[in-house]
């Protein structure tokens, strides 16, 4: 007879982010004979409907948050009786919002104050940038802003015509890039007198073989309803995907 002998594999402490993955094994290193391995939440709770459990192996998918805290292996034989713990910790993705809604229209020599806020279990550095509304450039211009406490300010004293665009709000963190837009529109044509134009946001894009690219247009120079269709050149039909 020999007393069991257990080991967590791969780490008997793990974090992960919110919608992950991740297992906990209870290996038998030794014990005569073969003992009988369980798994067991160490406060007793039930296990979440994303937990499995087979041959020893305790296995999350996707998970919640629910999942957070420790489990407790136990490895029993008529020799005697083992435990060792696992500890799964869980951290939320960041999100980002921009408070203000979009469209965010304004008059010339308004002021204007955009506002992004970033949420989440780990800091994020926030960014703020403008993407280029010339159409033979699509590269992105940093905006001056302010940024405390996971919130990035940009303030316009007076605002003019030429200040009109998309606005990028972008959180960087441990997990990840994301990012939320607004569109700022100054009404320089209250009078119905200014031509409006297309605006492309960028104009060239290059993605992968089999990935998703989006294409963005929008109008300048009017606040009045205006339809946008998108033609391929050559009388090309548009991708169905």
């Amino acid at each position: 007879r020999e007393i069991p002998a257990i080991q967590i594999y791969p780490e008997s402490s793990q974090t992960v982010v919110r919608g992950g993955s991740a297992l906990f094994q209870c290996r038998v290193t030794s014990g005569v004979p073969t003992p009988t391995v369980e798994w067991r939440r160490s406060d007793g709770s039930l296990f979440t409907p994303s937990t499995e459990l087979l041959d020893g192996v305790l296995r999350f998918n996707r998970v919640t948050g629910d999942e957070d805290g420790a489990y407790i292996c136990t490895a029993e034989n008529i020799a005697g009786r083992v435990t060792a713990q696992a500890v799964l910790r869980i951290q939320g993705a960041p999100t980002v919002k921009i408070l203000q809604s979009s469209p965010y229209r304004v008059r010339p020599n308004e002021k204007v104050r955009l506002e992004c806020e970033a949420n989440g279990d780990q800091t994020s550095n926030l960014i703020w940038r403008r993407v280029s509304h010339q159409l033979h450039s699509g590269a992105p211009i940093l905006v001056a802003g302010t940024e405390s406490e996971g919130r990035a300010v940009i303030e316009i004293s007076n605002v003019t015509a030429s200040d009109s665009g998309v606005y990028v709000c972008t959180s960087t963190s441990p997990f990840g890039t994301i990012e939320e837009r607004i569109h700022l529109i100054v009404e320089d044509d209250l009078m119905g007198t200014v031509v409006p134009h297309i605006v492309v946001e960028d104009r060239v894009v290059t993605v992968a073989a089999g990935k998703r690219a989006t294409l963005r247009c929008f109008v300048r120079g009017t606040t009045r309803p205006v339809e946008l269709s998108w033609i391929r050149a050559g009388n090309q039909s548009l991708p169905t995907s």
